[in-house]
């Protein structure tokens, strides 16, 4: 066992860095991390460069107050952090691995926190991978956490201004349609018939029920030919 002891009283300097550094900073380490071809390293990067900026939009529970010069800076970030998840999603194999499938969410519940903070460009490309992703876990599932990732990346979706300044896109409106109704597919993929499954973000609630006999599909509704307590059954 170990531990630490302070004899004298210990200052904590915080670290501060502007946008503008950190975007150059984490220029450097994602294309190192790209050059790799390890995109669970690249989604973990991501996710610690977004930890470092206040993506909520929030600031101790009040609006951030940001001046044209920083949302600027922060929405460069955000593109940069976007790109190299689409890169990165398309390395680890998310249609057939639920851990990956819950990665590249996570990640883009992070990225996606500040919707003043995305561009058109990250919101289509937001939009399109949660779209194949949770659309390729229709057979695998995902887990609660997963699909409360994607609940949160389409709330933060529907306030940015793609959604907000074209309410009546039918096509915009259609590809969302289909990703909710693809979540509810995914969350139900494992579960048995009539059990339910549940998720709720600010602009999005959504219940999920099995209607059918769902993953019974190992004799669990067979008529077991012996055992203790249970009679051979006659042949037919």
């Amino acid at each position: 066992m170990s531990y630490a002891e302070a004899s004298f009283p210990v200052t904590v300097v915080e670290l501060q860095i502007s946008t503008e550094d950190l975007t150059s900073l984490s220029g450097d380490l994602l294309s190192t991390a790209s050059d790799t071809g390890n995109g669970e390293q690249t989604l973990g990067l991501v996710a610690n460069i977004a930890s470092v900026l206040d993506l909520s939009g929030t600031s101790d529970g009040n609006a951030t107050e940001r001046s044209a010069e920083d949302l600027a800076a922060q929405t460069a970030l955000v593109d940069n952090l976007m790109a190299a998840t689409l890169d990165a999603a398309s390395l680890v194999g998310t249609g057939s691995s639920t851990e990956a499938t819950s990665q590249v969410l996570s990640t883009m519940s992070t990225i996606t926190g500040d919707p003043a903070s995305l561009s058109s460009d990250s919101q289509t490309g937001a939009l399109g991978l949660l779209g194949n992703v949770v659309g390729g876990a229709s057979e695998n599932g995902i887990d609660p956490d997963a699909a409360a990732s994607t609940a949160s990346t389409v709330s933060s979706l529907l306030d940015a201004s793609l959604f907000a300044t074209n309410e009546t896109d039918t096509g915009l409106g259609g590809q969302m349609a289909g990703t909710v109704g693809s979540l509810a597919g995914a969350m139900i993929a494992k579960a048995y018939g009539g059990q339910s499954q549940s998720v709720s973000s600010a602009n999005m609630e959504l219940t999920a029920t099995r209607t059918d006999c769902g993953t019974r599909g190992d004799g669990a509704f067979g008529v077991p030919s012996g055992g203790p307590g249970v009679s051979s059954m006659p042949e037919a």
